[in-house]
């Protein structure tokens, strides 16, 4: 069944910015009328999105429709190696397309950016990703990361049981579920926001601009 060939990918900011707007307001209808599972999908597609974003911005993908692995680009490479510096137990292979894995590498790059003294000879890329960093809020950052964690082991429990929880029960929790994750992946939308200004990181990296 499954064929991304069926679902062609947004190729222009124009593209993105509607399906975004067609998202939200599938979100706000869905909200409205009750359908909460909808606006919990509409949430999670958001919160993944943005993730990816955030790492798109930081150098890890050449190509947005790249999947899984940090691109070949010096720059990428140096990327994963900071992650890896900054994610004490972190998975011996990071899947760029597991939520968890994601998740990991934004809290590893706004930890290095926060906490890490400054090397004088660090790169040309890594002085941009650094200077870029620290224009976020990293500890905002660093809370919603671990409420969006929460978010994801609730939304998983309430799915797994779905069959099991008494209805006037579930309907109160996927309606506070449903709120609670738009918020979060407005809070990383602000964040990523601030990461991107000017494609900076990019095109310290020597990487396509003026996507996502």
């Amino acid at each position: 069944m499954s064929n991304s060939n069926w679902f062609p990918a947004v190729q222009t900011r124009q593209e993105k910015y509607q399906v975004y707007r067609y998202s939200m307001a599938r979100y706000a209808k869905a909200m409205k009328e009750g359908f909460f599972f909808e606006a919990i999908l509409i949430d999670y597609a958001m919160i993944e999105d943005r993730l990816r974003s955030f790492l798109w911005h930081a150098g890890a993908f050449e190509h947005w429709e790249d999947k899984t692995k940090f691109c070949k680009k010096e720059a990428s490479r140096e990327l994963k190696t900071l992650i890896e510096e900054n994610w004490p137990g972190h998975p011996k292979c990071i899947s760029l397309e597991k939520i968890s894995h994601k998740i990991g590498c934004v809290r590893a790059v706004t930890v290095w950016a926060s906490e890490s003294i400054r090397n004088p000879d660090e790169s040309v890329f890594l002085r941009a990703l650094r200077s870029q960093c620290e224009g976020l809020d990293a500890a905002a950052l660093l809370t919603v990361l671990t409420e969006l964690e929460s978010w994801i082991k609730a939304r998983n429990e309430i799915i797994h049981s779905l069959l099991n929880k008494r209805s006037e029960d579930l309907e109160c929790q996927i309606e506070e579920l449903a709120r609670e994750g738009n918020d979060i992946g407005r809070a990383i939308d602000r964040q990523v926001a601030i990461l991107k200004k000017g494609e900076r990181v990019r095109l310290a990296a020597r990487m396509q601009t003026n996507r996502r």
